[in-house]
């Protein structure tokens, strides 16, 4: 698994018995001998450096050499320009966006898939309930969307924004259940939401993580 120096990296490689490979990018034009300290945490841990002039474009050809499972990344901006977004549209793995674990973090209970409905929410469904699977938790579907969904002007009222959000809601949670039919047995579920909030961001910390 490739990473950032953070201690939630070994807690996921521990739960999936993995080694792991912690992975620094720098630019053609920087200094190539400065590596990251290894984290520990109880497991094999390799350190290697890629030179490249894009970070997601590195840590994408480092884990394909080393045939990574999964990538980690730490505490990194969110949004669509942020490393995680882009090397998870072009490293064809997953990606896991995780917080500085403190050294010692009990086991994972709960994997959250963030579910769209869309064309490839199947295959995302299909690597989380794997995940789940793998570290022996449950598996939770949630959805998110604003509370004044995009085709909503501003002029139309909160009685149409609320009749909006409400068939949304009806929608994706339908659309969860038919996604939970066609998944493989052998999973433990945690239950399905649809959470609104102002911005999709304040709708994803409102459902609570453990």
């Amino acid at each position: 698994d490739v990473t950032n120096s953070n201690m939630a990296a070994p807690l996921l490689a521990r739960t999936f018995g993995e080694s792991l490979l912690l992975c620094s990018v720098v630019s053609p034009d920087g200094d190539t001998t400065a590596a990251p300290a290894p984290p520990g945490g109880g497991v094999p841990v390799e350190v290697t450096q890629v030179v490249d002039r894009s970070v997601p474009g590195g840590l994408a050809r480092a884990a394909h050499a080393h045939q990574a499972g999964l990538v980690v990344l730490g505490d990194a901006p969110r949004g669509p320009g942020s490393v995680g977004a882009r090397l998870a549209r072009a490293s064809g793995l997953p990606v896991a966006l995780a917080g500085a674990a403190p050294s010692g973090s009990g086991p994972i209970t709960r994997v959250t898939c963030a579910f769209d409905a869309g064309r490839r929410a199947p295959a995302v469904l299909a690597a989380a309930a794997d995940l789940a699977r793998r570290a022996g938790a449950a598996l939770r579907l949630a959805s998110f969307g604003p509370q004044r969904p995009p085709t909503v002007p501003p002029e139309a009222g909160l009685d149409v924004e609320r009749a909006v959000v409400e068939q949304w809601r009806a929608q994706v949670l339908t659309a969860q259940r038919d996604a939970l039919d066609d998944l493989a047995p052998g999973v433990e579920l945690a239950g399905t939401l649809a959470a609104v909030g102002p911005t999709v961001e304040e709708a994803v910390t409102s459902v609570g993580w453990d």
